[in-house]
């Protein structure tokens, strides 16, 4: 795993930077204005959810169709081209059909009480967003055939992190309106499209002349059936996992979307290891199935569930104990302290993400991609089910969206696992597993352990520090994940041997 385990360190690195970026606007900005924060994930949202629908799946092909392309490292045939072309023809026609009967979606949608006034009023701006999110998607895709997923981070982790605190506090001291806001925000993710596109007119052929001879009938057809089923797929992934703040939105108020997200993102640090191994595993496993090489897909498989657990438990175990002080740091924690029990039903859905792997991607690229659509829509039916049940008829509220998520990933995961092992015979889990979870409930048991120093944050250093200290000590004993304590091990003898040489 050296090129995953090389470009993982250094999009992770670049992640995480993203992360504590976000995390400070999280704990000390965004609780401001839970009303703009709202809005802002509910435009993402909506665009993350449109995008798969508007190019059928042409940014999916990006990473599928490559090796079919690719002739030399400076040559894949004009593949570039044939994706943009895709891209925008499929804009097109979904703009005609928005157009022509978009009235009648909504006016479903409306008869069932869902609030869709947000979506009339930014109807252009969002419109103009789902194209350039759609292209964000397309030239990030492309660049990972390169094996590049580093500074594709710096686009679209860290310049959202930076420019929407920035446009939150401008709303907030009303030097900017909600419109203007909207708009900022899709300036933003404009800025984000046109550093792809430099990033990938440096590191990749950006070739966009088009060689038709390669578009025989057969890969032609080949294509148009995986786009197809991979846009459904997408879009039941989305209805199924991450259609949270589009429902609360439209069936609670939008302060209760920015709530929502403020508590889920506290959840989504667990999985940022994951987003690295998973972008860059893609195009080795597009690869390998071509090859068909099952005992490298099933390495990959294997050591992605053990490492991205270790590190997603050790990491809801230190967020989990220290909770209730990192919240108490937030200028407006009442509501955040009222709806806790929503952090741990997330924490718990990243968790079994991880521990099950990269298993989308083994489906996805192997023959039986077809599956996905069929699994993901049932599951995405039963989300959205539960999600309406929860919140309109048993008034559960945030819990009760947080619970629908939790059932929904699941089954979805439960569903994954079963077919790979039966259709591929692969799967995960090992005694290691049941030691990573073990070790897991040890490191949390801390948390039981009194710790009041009178100062929050000296608390929350020595129930981190106890925390790191178990979970070390259990890499090292049960010999659990070795890639993990070998890289520790490194940059610890780089670190001393630094230390030594400025000492002399």
């Amino acid at each position: 795993m050296g090129v995953i385990e090389r470009q993982g360190i250094k999009s992770s690195f670049i992640q995480y930077v993203g992360v504590i970026l976000g995390a400070l606007s999280t704990l000390f900005i965004y609780p401001y204005d839970y009303a703009a924060y709202g809005l802002a994930q509910t435009c993402l949202d909506f665009v993350t959810f449109m995008a798969p629908l508007a190019t059928f799946g042409a940014t999916h092909l990006a990473l599928r169709f490559f090796p079919h392309f690719r002739k030399t490292k400076d040559n894949d045939n004009g593949y570039l081209g044939v994706l943009l072309l895709i891209t925008f023809a499929t804009l097109a026609v979904s703009a005609a059909i928005a157009f022509s009967l978009g009235g009648y979606g909504a006016s479903i949608l409306d008869w069932l009480g869902f609030d869709l006034s947000l979506f009339a009023t930014y109807q252009y701006p969002l419109a103009l967003f789902v194209v350039v999110h759609a292209l964000i998607l397309l030239f990030d895709n492309y660049t990972r055939n390169y094996n590049r997923i580093a500074i594709q981070s710096v686009f679209t982790g860290i310049l959202p992190k930076l420019g929407l605190p920035m446009l939150i506090l401008l709303l907030y001291f009303q030097y900017i309106n909600q419109n203007e806001f909207v708009w900022g925000l899709l300036g933003l993710y404009t800025l984000a499209l046109l550093g792809l596109i430099a990033y990938a007119w440096r590191v990749t052929a950006f070739d966009l002349k088009v060689n038709y001879k390669i578009l025989q009938p057969g890969l032609r057809k080949e294509m148009a059936t995986y786009a197809s089923y991979t846009t459904f797929g997408a879009m039941g992934a989305i209805l199924a996992t991450q259609m949270d703040s589009l429902m609360i939105t439209t069936l609670i108020n939008i302060e209760s979307t920015g709530v929502y997200k403020v508590i889920a993102f506290m959840a989504i640090v667990i999985e940022v290891p994951a987003r690295s191994i998973r972008a860059i595993s893609s195009p080795i496993i597009a690869e390998a199935w071509k090859q068909q090489d099952l005992e490298k897909i099933s390495n990959i498989y294997d050591r992605s569930s053990a490492v991205l657990g270790f590190v997603g438990t050790s990491l809801f175990v230190i967020i989990a104990i220290n909770l209730r002080d990192i919240v108490g740091w937030t200028p407006n924690p009442t509501e955040i302290l009222a709806n806790l029990s929503v952090f741990y039903i997330l924490g718990f859905v990243r968790l079994i993400d991880l521990y099950t792997g990269i298993n989308s991607h083994l489906i996805t690229f192997s023959d039986y991609f077809r599956f996905n659509m069929v699994a993901i829509f049932i599951l995405a039916a039963l989300n959205l089910s539960f999600n309406y049940i929860f919140i309109v008829h048993l008034e559960w509220g945030l819990i009760g969206v947080a619970s629908s998520t939790l059932i929904s990933i699941f089954l979805y995961n439960l569903t994954k696992y079963l077919f790979i092992l039966f259709k591929m015979k692969m799967q995960p889990f090992s005694i290691e597993t049941l030691k990573i979870i073990a070790l897991g409930l040890i490191a949390f048991s801390i948390s039981w352990v009194p710790v009041e120093t009178g100062f929050s944050l000296v608390n929350v250093g020595i129930r981190t520090l106890l925390a790191v200290v178990v979970l070390l000590l259990g890499l090292k004993w049960w010999n659990v994940c070795p890639e993990i304590y070998s890289a520790l091990n490194k940059h610890a003898l780089q670190a001393v041997n630094v230390l030594r040489r400025r000492g002399k």
